[in-house]
């Protein structure tokens, strides 16, 4: 007596899961509304705290991400020292770690969300659940940052400013990245939803289709307007 082998499933990488895509819509949107709040909370406490930086040569306690040079790095941090408000420059570095652990999730669920938008468009949902994680990535560089701009303030580490500055353009790259996906997401939304009612839009939508490969969207001529809250159905 003989049995077939079962050949073992390939795991699939956690990077091209979508993680939220099990969520309902209430989960989602609390979830959405609280890393709403957080962040906005933080970015008022930075505001606040950096308001004790007016009367200095650089009245923000982010600033030191965007300095390339070492000599300018440890002028900035001359004059915070000079001035007494080294400790409130911390501070305001210390809550933007809770700013980039809330905007970083933000993001990330947004765009996995974004990922099932659009289901018409092959390639939409793979390089939306790789995405989304890369937001998290963004988030890691940016607690990088914020350590590097927390040893410059101590003193040291100025000739790291070079490798901050990098570092806060590759973050700034990813999140930029990420809101273009989006906003992409968001317009081809709306165009969808508009060519339910539209004939000649709809048209339009469905002679977006190739043949084969590149762009593709699988809509037919002849097939019927997709019901009004098609996301809805397909999110749930």
């Amino acid at each position: 007596m003989t049995t077939d082998a079962v050949a073992p499933k390939a795991k699939v990488p956690f990077w091209t899961k979508n993680p939220i895509a099990g969520w309902s819509k209430a989960r989602f949107w609390t979830t959405f509304a609280v890393l709403i709040a957080l962040p906005a909370g933080c970015v008022v406490g930075i505001m606040v705290s950096d308001r004790r930086l007016a009367t200095t040569c650089t009245p923000a306690s982010a600033a030191l991400e965007w300095v390339a040079s070492p000599r300018a790095a440890e002028n900035i941090v001359a004059d915070w020292r000079v001035r007494g408000v080294i400790m409130i420059v911390r501070t305001g570095v210390w809550i933007d770690y809770g700013f980039l652990a809330c905007y970083s999730t933000l993001l990330a669920i947004v765009i996995f969300r974004c990922a099932r938008a659009l289901p018409a468009i092959d390639w939409w949902a793979p390089v939306g659940d790789r995405l989304g994680w890369w937001m998290w990535v963004a988030g890691g560089l940016d607690a990088l940052e914020n350590a590097g701009m927390l040893l410059e303030l101590s003193g040291r580490g100025y000739a790291l400013a070079p490798v901050i500055a990098f570092v806060a353009r590759a973050k700034w790259t990813i999140v930029m990245i990420g809101l273009t996906y989006v906003t992409f997401t968001v317009i081809l939304w709306l165009r969808y939803r508009a060519s339910d009612t539209d004939p000649d839009l709809r048209g339009e939508m469905a002679r977006l289709r190739t043949p084969s490969g590149g762009f593709r969207i699988s809509i037919k001529e002849d097939e019927p307007p997709a019901p009004a809250d098609w996301l809805d159905q397909t999110l749930r």
